[in-house]
């Protein structure tokens, strides 16, 4: 059986952003049950098997929605936000709220979103990926 090449394709394409905020884990034991605060980088990670006159998307565009989630966490207290009113802003949960605010941003044929790493500090990153 031929294939054409186009029906093996898989792109991935990354976009960053970051935003600093403040927060205290409360549940930790040690530092990071004080507040404290950091700059947080994410990086998400879209996959797409077509293109669009001969590109995956605008980057710009995924961009935008990416960052304009992200951005919304930028310079707040994290424990504040309505978002965290009943559990610890963690970066499992920064994550989690993270990547379905994204998906429900995104119209329908524009990438999907794979998964979202978050990195707080050196040598240190977290990654999220639904099942």
């Amino acid at each position: 059986m031929v294939f054409s090449q186009e029906e093996h394709m898989m792109f991935t394409l990354s976009i960053q952003s970051q935003f600093c905020a403040a927060r205290h884990l409360p549940l930790i034991k040690g530092p990071c049950a004080n507040p404290h605060g950091h700059t947080f980088e994410v990086t998400a990670k879209f996959k797409s098997s077509r293109l669009n006159d001969d590109i995956v998307i605008d980057y710009n565009q995924l961009k935008g929605i990416v960052d304009q989630r992200v951005k919304a966490f930028d310079h707040q207290d994290l424990n504040k936000l309505s978002e965290f009113k009943n559990v610890q802003p963690s970066n499992e949960r920064i994550l989690m709220i993270l990547f379905t605010k994204i998906t429900e941003a995104l119209p329908a044929d524009f990438p999907s979103l794979h998964s979202l790493k978050i990195q707080d500090q050196v040598g240190i990153c977290l990654k999220y990926q639904p099942k």
